[in-house]
């Protein structure tokens, strides 16, 4: 076909490059497309695609579903926002570890996490403990409960200033 680069072996440092003569991997494939497809038949693939400026697409055939069976840490490290967008189906995050569980935000003091759009709801299913100060804004805040229970005898009612002495 006359291109020179189709496959280029470097057997004095042991690389293999496809198109591309001076592979500085041990596999290096160069291409403006998709450049490795992995095949189980026609139809059910995975392929991965680098664009310019390293943009990575890793695509599967059909409506296949994408495994990471990983023994260890499994750590995204990104400069930039991680996002997850599952189109319209769930996102589920899940674990069977009762020691550690889910932990969000809890390496660096004063990181913020939101939860929901301006006009979203979010339910708790199960207990919730607030071990800092809990703010409620909003414009009704119902309390569905058998028995509360207030350590505080101090109670502000009608306003949002603290009073200045126990009423006790």
């Amino acid at each position: 076909d006359g291109n020179a680069n189709m496959l280029f072996i470097d057997g004095g440092n042991n690389k293999i490059g496809i198109g591309v003569n001076d592979p500085d991997s041990l596999l290096e494939i160069f291409g403006i497309t998709t450049q490795q497809k992995w095949s189980y038949d026609a139809n059910s693939f995975t392929t991965l695609t680098v664009a310019d400026g390293s943009h990575t697409t890793i695509a599967t055939g059909e409506s296949g579903n994408m495994t990471l069976d990983i023994a260890n840490n499994f750590i995204l490290d990104a400069t930039g926002n991680i996002n997850i967008d599952s189109g319209s189906g769930g996102i589920n995050i899940d674990t069977t570890s009762t020691g550690t569980g889910i932990n969000i935000g809890t390496v660096t003091t004063g990181v913020p996490i939101s939860i929901g759009h301006t006009v979203s709801e979010v339910t708790i299913n199960d207990n919730l403990t607030v071990t800092g100060n809990l703010t409620v804004d909003g414009t009704t805040t119902t309390v569905n409960s058998t028995v509360t229970t207030l350590d505080d005898p101090i109670i502000t009612l009608g306003g949002d200033s603290a009073p200045t002495s126990n009423d006790n």
